[in-house]
């Protein structure tokens, strides 16, 4: 079982308030931008809002998809934070336990 713990901004909230979509922004060694998603499910309503920065762990989960997009069939793989995952602290925030 793997671990993760993700610093990033809430893209999108859903599921009765028990899923959020986190986005980790990032400089590649180019210079360039790069950013990581993930679904983080929560057992209790998080309060989570879309633009917010959180800290968030739990059991990490990887989950192939497979669609169509203009005749071809493509693969993603959905990054999922879950299990007893909960929002620990805001980003920058030293009072966490990270």
């Amino acid at each position: 079982m793997a671990y993760v713990i993700a610093d990033g901004i809430v893209t999108n909230t859903f599921f009765e308030g028990k899923g959020a979509r986190i986005e980790e922004r990032f400089k590649l060694r180019n210079g360039e931008d790069g950013k990581k998603s993930y679904t983080l499910f929560t057992e209790t309503p998080h309060g989570l809002n879309e633009g917010d920065e959180v800290k968030a762990s739990g059991t990490l989960s990887v989950k192939v998809r497979e669609y169509e997009a203009n005749g071809e069939t493509r693969h993603t793989a959905d990054v999922v934070i879950n299990g007893k995952a909960e929002v620990t602290a805001p980003v920058g925030d030293s009072g966490g336990p990270f």
